[in-house]
């Protein structure tokens, strides 16, 4: 039975706890990427992506558009459910680094990173879109 208590992901999930050494090699290689390229990335936050991708059921470097919006709405949130964590709110921004570390073409990569873009709100650079809020000046008077 897994542990009610919440905590925090960032201090609490350890890489080798969670993934295995072929996983754990990935995600090396994510965040040397990353690294390199000078894209964001929350560590904590993509080792519970990838354990969340790693129970799927398709196999672990699959990637899909529909792979990607299922872990955003469901799998990452699931797994930290099921394993007493909270939630990590960079979830999307994070993705978008470990998907641009694929080994994919560049057409693939904006595919796969659409539901980010459309769903989660994030702009070209893998960033939230800033909220538009009308001013209160700008009000439409009926």
């Amino acid at each position: 039975m897994h542990s009610t208590t919440h905590q925090n992901p960032s201090s609490t999930i350890a890489a080798r706890d969670v993934l295995s050494d072929d996983h754990r090699r990935f995600r090396r290689h994510v965040i040397e990427h990353c690294f390199a390229s000078g894209t964001p990335l929350d560590r904590q936050v993509l080792t519970v992506i990838l354990a969340a991708k790693a129970e799927r059921e398709e196999p672990f470097r699959w990637w899909t558009a529909t792979a990607v919006r299922e872990l955003l709405w469901v799998d990452v949130v699931e797994w930290c459910l099921e394993n007493g964590v909270d939630v990590p709110g960079s979830v999307p921004e994070t993705m978008w680094g470990l998907l641009g570390a694929l080994p994919v073409s560049d057409a693939q990569i904006v595919e796969l990173r659409e539901p980010l873009s459309q769903e989660a709100g994030l702009d070209r650079n893998g960033r939230r879109k800033a909220a538009k809020r009308r001013h209160p000046s700008r009000k439409n008077v009926s």
